[in-house]
């Protein structure tokens, strides 16, 4: 973050409980809301057989910290 020049974009993907708690942490850190960033969660869901017929199998949701610095 401190390499970053002013207005300088940091975006942070995290699979895990692991990465995304040290995301809320850093987020937090920043002031939470629009000052600690933007904060996005993905899930994607693919069709797959199962028997005769197809249902949604959710694959692991991704969480996506985006933080801009002033």
């Amino acid at each position: 973050m401190d390499a970053l020049r002013p207005g300088g974009r940091l975006v942070v993907n995290a699979v895990t409980l692991e990465a995304e708690a040290t995301l809320l942490a850093c987020r937090a850190r920043l002031g939470g809301g629009r000052l600690g960033g933007e904060l996005i969660r993905v899930a994607i869901a693919r069709a797959e057989p199962i028997g005769r017929m197809e249902a949604w199998r959710s694959a692991m949701p991704l969480t996506q910290w985006t933080w801009v610095k002033p």
